[in-house]
């Protein structure tokens, strides 16, 4: 989905449970998007993915 949006989004907010986080994040990071997540250890893996 986020690909198909990429051109109307200016930024994405990760609220979802812990297991879904980096992954979206992720996936935001990787079409540009600044990404915010609300836990430290899938932020740290969103960090050493980007």
């Amino acid at each position: 989905m986020l690909d198909k949006e990429a051109d109307k989004i200016d930024r994405v907010d990760v609220s979802t449970p812990d297991h879904m986080r980096a992954p979206m994040g992720v996936s935001a990071m990787d079409l540009g998007k600044p990404s915010m997540a609300r836990s430290r250890s899938p932020t740290a893996c969103m960090r050493s993915a980007a």
